[in-house]
């Protein structure tokens, strides 16, 4: 019998940052000991100082992107980036490429796993006022999570046994598992730092699947745990977050790594916190303030509608060395379709995977923890703690902090090498965001291809060059990680 073991499965952090294109290869040389938030802390000035106001090399920039659409590496992309007081903003290719519509400026983008952040912005400004604690108890605020949680556990001499299907591969798999009881309590922490326990079903290995399976067949007739409902359900918020526990199977324990819906039910806790429908207090608290005006989760047959980019995946060739890209519905395996953000179930707000805005839009999310949590008008729309501990701390529980990876990073120049603070995470269609606090800097990029495709590996190569192009063309070679490049004089 296949199992979860002898097919080499992790379900670790590590598989997760690959799955959503992050573990960018930037790395060349190594250094006897990996550089640590504490020890950049008490070393920022390594190294030569940053260039913070200088100018941006606009005719590098325009030809990487110029490059990826001569190529028909991508349809269409926006790519908006900052270095001090210069701004880059531009728009490439097509938007659509059945109707031949030119990509514009002010095209929206479905930014799916870059909503995280904002789940953990809110939660420490939540901390900040008071409102909560980060070390509070999932069940203090949703009553149904106050029961007996089981751990689904992979293992070939395990008492239960159930066929799984693998979109991707197309491949149905036998995997055989123990379910165990949960010895740890899930904070709000863990809701908004991958470590919940709530998978998604289609990310992870066999593990995820099996859960998923469980919970699929556990949740009937509702049908949330499937992949098509990703961005949009018959469930509201609330509905979604006690079937849940009325299921009450998780992948892994709390404080263990597990990409999927925590940030989904910590909009539930912000509705119960607030008193409001998360859109309207994310409205109220953020878009507003920051005239972010096209942002929202469902557009239904409004002006936006139009102004969503086309969905694309590549298509492998025979011999799998090249591909071309075509409507993602064309190639993205059966069972996972989850593209849809302008029509069907309306009430579902989720802060992994539902937020659609330009990207210029993101830039003033981005501008405002700049300025320190401020608007432009001087409205201080989060707290400086929060911004602080949103761009600068990790937590105890891995890399990824508060809906984002926050690590050190190298930069590397002609002057020499110096060390400083990387915010980063990408989206489920290849959105990508850096915000490097120290350097005044950050770049988006606005682009919608497909991950989950049989021609994955070619869309993590193709971004990936992408990104180090990108990063190499505003500040000089980036390099994050576990080896780092050695600062020098």
């Amino acid at each position: 019998m296949q199992t979860c073991r002898n097919r080499g499965v992790s379900d670790s952090l590590l598989l997760m940052m690959s799955t959503f294109l992050i573990g960018i290869a930037c790395v060349q040389d190594t250094i006897a000991s990996p550089i640590t938030l504490t020890s950049l802390k008490q070393n920022r000035n390594m190294g030569f100082p940053p260039k913070t106001g200088s100018s941006l090399d606009v005719d590098k920039l325009d030809a990487i992107f110029r490059e990826m659409i001569e190529k028909d590496l991508v349809p269409g992309l926006v790519v908006y980036a900052r270095r001090g007081n210069h701004i880059y903003h531009q728009a490439f290719g097509t938007q659509n490429v059945a109707t031949v519509i030119p990509m514009s400026k002010d095209a929206i983008f479905r930014f799916y796993s870059n909503s995280k952040v904002f789940g953990g912005a809110i939660a420490l400004d939540l901390q900040a006022e008071g409102k909560l604690s980060l070390e509070d108890m999932v069940s203090r605020y949703i009553p149904s999570f106050d029961r007996q949680w089981s751990v689904l556990k992979p293992n070939e001499d395990g008492q239960h046994s159930i066929e799984v299907f693998d979109a991707l591969t197309q491949e149905t798999i036998p995997v055989e598992y123990d379910l165990l009881p949960s010895n740890m309590p899930m904070r709000i922490k863990h809701l908004i730092s991958e470590t919940s326990g709530i998978g998604y079903d289609f990310l992870g290995g066999l593990t995820t699947l099996a859960c998923n399976t469980l919970r699929q067949k556990a949740a009937l007739p509702e049908t949330y745990f499937t992949s098509s409902n990703i961005v949009g359900t018959s469930l509201t918020v609330e509905e979604f977050s006690d079937l849940i526990a009325k299921v009450g199977i998780l992948q892994s324990e709390p404080g263990d790594s597990s990409y999927g819906h925590g940030g989904t039910v910590f909009g539930r806790v912000v509705e119960i916190i607030t008193g409001l429908r998360l859109s309207t207090y994310l409205s109220n608290k953020i878009f507003k303030p920051l005239e972010m005006e096209a942002d929202f989760f469902f557009a239904d047959g409004d002006e936006r509608t139009s102004r969503l980019a086309g969905m694309y995946a590549p298509l492998p060739s025979v011999n799998g060395d090249s591909y071309t890209m075509v409507p993602c519905e064309e190639t993205v395996p059966r069972s996972v379709n989850h593209i849809n953000h302008i029509s069907g179930p309306r009430k579902c707000e989720s802060l992994d995977t539902g937020l659609c805005m330009p990207v210029e839009s993101y830039a003033k999310f981005f501008d405002m923890l700049l300025n320190e949590g401020r608007s432009p008008d001087g409205q201080q729309v989060l707290s400086k703690s929060a911004v602080r501990s949103l761009t600068r701390d990790q937590t105890d529980l891995g890399d990824f902090s508060y809906g984002w990876s926050v690590q050190p990073c190298s930069i590397t120049t002609d002057k020499g090498t110096r060390v400083t603070t990387l915010c980063q995470w990408g989206g489920y269609a290849s959105t990508k965001a850096y915000l490097f606090p120290d350097e005044d800097t950050y770049v988006i990029l606005g682009q919608q291809m497909m991950v989950y495709t049989p021609a994955r590996k070619l869309v993590e190569q193709i971004v990936n060059k992408q990104v180090k192009n990108t990063l190499a063309a505003l500040l000089g070679d980036v390099a994050w990680g576990r080896q780092l490049k050695a600062p020098t004089e």
